[in-house]
């Protein structure tokens, strides 16, 4: 394996970790709310559901 191919399989490491991080900061920012707000973002977004307690 050349460099090339070994630091592009860092970078996708990188990115996955990233996006699993910042999937569960939302997650928890939006549990963090009172009921009423997160009610109120579940029938705006989401169609009534409340994917980030799951």
């Amino acid at each position: 394996m050349d460099n090339n191919s070994k630091n592009q399989k860092g970078i996708e490491r990188t990115v996955k970790s990233t996006a699993d991080n910042d999937t569960v900061n939302w997650k928890e920012r939006l549990n963090s709310l009172d009921q009423e707000k997160q009610r109120h973002i579940a029938e705006k977004y989401y169609g009534g559901k409340m994917p980030w307690k799951k």
